[in-house]
């Protein structure tokens, strides 16, 4: 069988069936487990092994194994299909993905002092992969095919009006980010060293409520918009409110909108699903090679 048994370069050629067993020898499983997995005798996996040992040229299991694990080319890494395929951080006039909705993150160095912006998307949660410790970004709404139907079913119309909800909404913000990142970056400060920060949380929660106020505003001027893309004012300002008190009290300025049940329940069901994507209540992604 020798020469009969290598391929070009020498290297070794392996049946897919021989490569089956090899493949899950090497993850530690003995003979009869081999046999039981495949649904072959025990006698074919010996049968198998015994010609693997006269190809390659060794005496033992292990040897024929780690021969293998030499010669065969790497395996790409599964990665989950919920992953996001595209690069971030995204330009600014980002449309590639039909479920984007753009978030803006302010960046922060080990003093809590802002470094600079950039354009995330709020579909985007970290997640870890599987057992080893890579992390990645994943997207609530699933996949590629999750992401087509889950924008279809809002409709592009609504999620183009819900953009400009977001644009004009963020020229009422844009005025008190800086300050409320400085002021909140300072409550932090003092609460690490163990001060009062009391004098810091009065200023957030004023400043806070003029921005609800302002937000209120906006929201009573564009009250036939809302109507149109089914979102109820008074859902809305208690959904601000409920963000902006999370800004004032949270230990953290690693800030994101989580739609509670007892906010989410003020919304109509379709508008539920934007707040609240389907395949965020998965198990967990499912992986394609």
């Amino acid at each position: 069988m020798g020469q009969g048994e290598h391929g070009a370069g020498g290297v070794r050629r392996v049946t897919p069936r021989q490569a089956q067993i090899l493949e899950l020898a090497a993850t530690g499983l003995a003979d009869k487990e081999i046999a039981h997995r495949l649904a072959i005798s025990h006698r074919t996996v010996r049968t198998h092994f015994e010609r693997l040992f006269r190809n390659y040229r060794v005496r033992s299991r292990s040897g024929v194994v780690a021969a293998w694990l030499m010669q065969r080319p790497p395996i790409t890494p599964a990665r989950p299909a919920d992953e996001c395929p595209y690069f971030r951080p995204f330009p600014q006039a980002f449309a590639e993905c039909p479920a984007y909705q753009p978030m803006e993150m302010v960046t922060l160095d080990i003093g809590y002092r802002p470094l600079g912006r950039i354009w995330s998307c709020r579909q985007l949660h970290p997640r870890k992969h599987g057992d080893d410790d890579r992390w990645y970004a994943s997207c609530v709404v699933g996949g590629a095919e999750d992401r087509i139907r889950w924008a279809a079913a809002l409709g592009s119309d609504r999620l183009q009006k819900i953009e400009t909800l977001r644009q004009e909404l963020a020229q009422v913000t844009a005025p008190f980010v800086e300050r409320l990142w400085r002021h909140k970056c300072r409550q932090l400060e003092l609460i690490t060293v163990g001060e009062d920060a009391s004098s810091e949380t009065t200023w957030l929660r004023a400043a806070t409520e003029r921005l609800a106020g302002r937000i209120d505003s906006l929201l009573r001027r564009r009250r036939a918009l809302l109507e149109d893309i089914h979102l109820p004012e008074d859902a809305c300002q208690k959904l601000i409110r409920t963000a902006l008190d999370r800004l004032v009290t949270q230990p953290s300025v690693d800030f994101q909108l989580d739609v509670s049940d007892e906010v989410l329940a003020l919304f109509p069901s379709d508008m539920q699903f934007f707040f609240r994507p389907q395949a965020q209540q998965a198990e967990g992604p499912q992986v394609v090679r």
